[in-house]
């Protein structure tokens, strides 16, 4: 719009100068012709028209460029409201998006929690699985301390020294020497260790059990002296005259000693030592699933 206006005032300007130059022109010839004078009007008229002429097509330009002006408007307008329904689109797009983001939150943290309680109920169930097989290892440990107790200290090499030298015992003569040597050497000290732990370094009058740990078959005996009957046991399981028929002490001599445990079930009066083992013996049915022979009712009593 501005160029418009400029350019009207420099044509304006134009046909001013040309104006004043024409009268000038007339001033100075005032005595020229008159045809002179009625060319230069016709010139003057040819002037005005192209004059007109221009302001003519300048103003068509200037209402093209008013249209054009009002359609930039109108399009502005246009996109005013486009961008308007854009943001609003954008703005309820974004709006959704947050609920459902909001709806997926709430349903991730309720799964969350759900698996946290479950997770706690199985860390619960296999604690209680922990702490039950730890007990049950515990008990097992103290079990088997407990056995210990009951059992020869043998360290493992005097256990392979002593099976070595039990093979050679086919090979000789006199193998009761064999048999006392390896009594006094792997067997007496362990067992007397074991008697002063069990029966207290006193001569005691009762029923034992001897148990063979790996299988649980066990023997009930009586005995006025325990001690003494234990090392007589210990002797025969050694092979120091041991009777040839004799279940526990075949399995002493196939075993070893040091897998039986010596147990003093109750001490007593000489007098009641049939009747109790005859007792014990049908309690643990050792003659069934044991190294007893008997049932113990009428045999003579141990001295």
């Amino acid at each position: 719009m501005i160029v418009v206006l400029i350019i009207l005032l420099i044509l304006e300007l134009l046909l001013n100068v040309y104006l004043l130059s024409l009268t000038k022109d007339r001033v100075q010839r005032d005595q020229a012709t008159a045809s002179e004078n009625a060319v230069w009007e016709h010139k003057l008229e040819d002037a005005k028209k192209q004059v007109s002429d221009k302001y003519k097509e300048l103003a068509t330009i200037h209402g093209d460029i008013e249209r054009k002006h009002l359609y930039l408007e109108e399009l502005d307008n246009d996109q005013k409201v486009k961008i308007k329904e854009i943001k609003e689109e954008y703005n309820q797009q974004e709006k959704e998006i947050e609920e459902d983001f909001e709806q997926i939150k709430g349903q991730i943290e309720k799964s969350f929690e759900n698996d946290i309680k479950n997770i706690k109920k199985d860390y619960i169930k296999l604690k209680d699985i922990v702490d039950a097989a730890t007990e049950s290892m515990r008990l097992q440990q103290a079990e088997i301390e407990e056995q210990k107790f009951y059992m020869l200290e043998v360290s493992n090499h005097d256990k392979e020294d002593f099976q070595l030298l039990s093979t050679w015992k086919a090979q000789l003569f006199q193998p009761r020497v064999l048999s006392m040597l390896l009594w006094q050497t792997y067997i007496q000290k362990p067992l007397k260790a074991l008697t002063s732990r069990v029966l207290k370094d006193q001569d005691v009058t009762g029923i034992y059990k001897i148990t063979h740990i790996p299988t649980g078959m066990c023997y009930i005996g009586q005995a006025v002296n325990v001690k003494t009957r234990w090392q007589d046991h210990c002797k025969c399981g050694c092979g120091v005259d041991a009777p040839a028929a004799n279940k526990l002490y075949n399995a002493m001599q196939k075993y070893g000693i040091w897998e039986f445990s010596f147990e003093l079930l109750e001490s007593c009066k000489k007098e009641e030592l049939n009747e109790k083992e005859a007792t014990y013996i049908k309690l643990f049915d050792s003659v069934n699933n044991g190294f007893n022979t008997s049932n113990g009712i009428g045999k003579p009593m141990e001295l």
